[in-house]
């Protein structure tokens, strides 16, 4: 049975970038849950897990959580039931590609290409997830995201870069604060650092614990270590010593803040207020690996 009709470009509807979510929001892996006849996660997101918009419509019902894995150049401005009239007034009068409802018909998701600003806060770039907490909004990119199909209009008179502005800078004024700290990166990192985005994660299903939760400190920890030990291989396959212990700091923070973002990160952790959580973590994977 088909499922609610998406009125999004179809260039979308044909990159294998769609799946479903279970009702507590989790993406699955929608073609393992075919092959295995059982509810198999999203642990990676790419073209072996996901599917094309009309392939997925063939196998699901009316009331199947239809969910998008966000591709690059994409983004969706996802707002919160509780954000305030205010801003969701203002997104009304936005001009995204698309724009609905969320599940609770109190929040909504607007997909927008990358705004013409994106490139102007290069710390904001390749995160996963922005964050405004205290006004009730989210930027999402390579993200999954449920949609519902309970499209909305908007008035087109504002383009979303002023909105995107505000969210970047925040992500800027953080960073700068720790990354001023160590060595700032350059553009003969890149390789390195690139070695690192196109890594893969550790599974989240291996630290569950008895109640089934996930230990997200471990999980924290397994990855940051993974990338300081492949940041070894890296100089030693290219025959050349590793780089100092400010420049390694600022590779591994920028990859953990790229690749596996939390607000938790954020937080003051010691008590001169020196160091954030991600900060410590990156100084006890050195000290103990």
């Amino acid at each position: 049975m088909r499922t609610k009709h998406i009125n999004i470009p179809e260039n979308l509807k044909q990159m294998p970038i769609w799946t479903l979510s279970t009702k507590d929001k989790f993406p699955v892996n929608f073609v393992e849950t075919i092959r295995q006849n059982k509810i198999v996660g999203l642990t990676e997101r790419n073209k072996t897990q996901t599917v094309d918009y009309y392939t997925l419509c063939k196998y699901i019902l009316d009331t199947a959580l239809i969910t998008m894995t966000i591709p690059e150049g994409y983004m969706i401005i996802d707002v919160e039931s509780y954000a305030s009239d205010k801003l969701k007034n203002y997104c009304l009068t936005l001009n995204p590609i698309y724009a609905e409802t969320s599940i609770s018909s109190k929040g909504m998701h607007l997909l927008f290409e990358y705004p013409s600003n994106y490139t102007k806060y290069p710390n904001a770039m390749n995160r996963s997830i922005i964050k405004v907490k205290d006004q009730g909004y989210e930027i999402l990119f390579d993200h999954a995201c449920i949609f519902t199909g309970n499209e909305i209009q908007t008035t087109g008179e504002h383009s979303v870069d002023e909105l995107y502005a505000s969210a970047a800078k925040r992500v800027a004024e953080v960073k700068d604060i720790i990354i001023n700290n160590f060595e700032p990166l350059t553009e003969a990192d890149r390789p390195v650092v690139e070695y690192l985005m196109n890594s893969g994660l550790y599974s989240k299903d291996i630290f569950k614990r008895n109640d089934g939760t996930v230990d997200t400190s471990v999980f924290d920890f397994a990855n940051v270590a993974n990338w300081y030990n492949m940041i070894k291989i890296y100089y030693n396959l290219i025959n050349k010593p590793l780089p100092s212990y400010e420049k390694i700091m600022s590779i591994l923070y920028y990859v953990a803040t790229n690749k596996i973002y939390r607000d938790k990160f954020e937080k003051i952790v010691t008590a001169d207020k020196s160091e954030n959580y991600l900060t410590h973590l990156i100084k006890s994977v050195i000290r103990t690996t």
